[in-house]
């Protein structure tokens, strides 16, 4: 979990990060947004920030941002709040891209250490997910295997 210094050192910079993100995917035509990306914000805010958010899945099943901001603040979902889609990737150090570096980088610092390098942010985050994938696997594996032998 973290310390209560990280957590307010980060708030501000996942703001941040999302508004540069969020500016750059204004004009995309893709829709990179999705429920199970709600679901693993809910999660992560649980279990790192311990603060527990219950969301009402949006109607079309698709996600919450789908007619709207996201409700659900920057930092407590980091995976969407990093996300770029190679939509908008291409194209080389457009000013947008560098100052996405530099919050990358500094969250980094801060969430993982001084010494960790950026790119190691998006892999501690995945591994997060692969994480709570196969804990999910192993609790339906059960529940199946246990209504097999009644």
């Amino acid at each position: 979990m973290l310390t209560p210094t990280q957590k307010m050192e980060l708030i501000p910079l996942y703001a941040e990060l999302a508004k540069v993100t969020r500016d750059e995917c204004a004009e995309c035509p893709g829709l990179c947004c999705h429920w199970y990306y709600c679901y693993l914000a809910t999660r992560y805010a649980a279990e790192e920030w311990d603060i527990y958010i219950e969301v009402a899945p949006h109607p079309s099943g698709r996600s919450l941002a789908e007619t709207g901001p996201c409700p659900i603040p920057p930092h407590l979902r980091p995976i969407c709040t990093l996300h770029h889609c190679s939509l908008k990737w291409e194209g080389g150090m457009a000013p947008w891209r560098i100052r996405y570096d530099t919050l990358i980088q500094r969250i980094a610092a801060v969430q993982l250490g001084p010494d960790v390098r950026p790119e190691f942010l998006y892999d501690h985050f995945y591994k997060i997910e692969g994480k709570w994938a196969l804990d999910e696997a192993r609790q339906i594996r059960s529940s199946l295997l246990g209504v097999e032998r009644s």
